[in-house]
């Protein structure tokens, strides 16, 4: 039987979205502590969990990028970080 995922709140892109770059880099380092602490390793269940903490905004923006489908967690990482620094917001 798996074990349970804890509570993390998804990323919320339209919530100030002036300061979405600065939220996006600290949000994704308290996840990439989250993935440390739970002893993910495996590059496919890294992306997935992405996808699932980072909430409806980032599953429907992530669903744009080619790295969601065929790329590794490193590639969807890298688009997302370039989308936020990049200041796009039309999800």
């Amino acid at each position: 039987m798996a074990n349970a995922l804890p509570h993390f709140p998804p990323f919320k892109i339209r919530e100030a979205e002036l300061s979405a770059g600065a939220r996006w880099k600290k949000w994704f380092q308290k996840f990439e502590n989250l993935i440390t602490a739970l002893d993910i390793t495996d590059e496919n269940r890294k992306k997935a969990l992405l996808v699932y903490y980072g909430g409806d905004e980032i599953f429907d923006l992530v669903d744009r990028f080619p790295a969601a489908k065929t790329g590794t967690y490193t590639a969807l990482k890298t688009e997302l970080e370039l989308f936020h620094s990049k200041g796009q917001r039309n999800v």
